[in-house]
């Protein structure tokens, strides 16, 4: 199956799921496996408002954030992975085709963690 998008060298960067398939969480201490399972689930939306400056920062929040940090960083990425996040069209002024595609190699900053998914829920599994 080819993607719509390969033209643009997406089929040369591995999906997430097949990249890092052999990491488990065992490297993370039980505060980090607790604070990043608890963001999953619940508390992404007072991290992220709090990390975008909608809310205080308390120091509940700071040290959640240094919990996840901690975290992330004793798994780094040795090449790039494909990933997908889905959002509405309208958080990128996209209206039409044309718009969509001047996004492409533009460098997007989001002040906040992101949850991302290996695969896209609209891609058909191969299996």
């Amino acid at each position: 199956m080819v993607d719509e998008g390969d033209e643009y060298g997406f089929d040369a960067i591995p999906l997430a799921e097949t990249a890092l398939a052999g990491q488990r969480a065992d490297r993370l201490t039980d505060s980090e496996a607790d604070v990043i399972r608890s963001y999953t689930y619940n508390s992404h939306d007072a991290i992220n408002k709090a990390l975008w400056g909608e809310i205080a920062m308390t120091p509940a929040i700071e040290r959640r954030i240094r919990l996840i940090r901690s975290g992330l960083a004793k798994y780094p990425l040795e090449s790039a992975v494909r990933v997908t996040r889905e959002v509405e069209a309208s958080e990128y002024d996209i209206y039409d085709a044309d718009s969509a595609y001047a996004l492409i190699d533009e460098d997007i900053i989001h002040h906040g963690f992101l949850s991302t998914s290996p695969r896209s829920p609209r891609r058909k599994k191969s299996w």
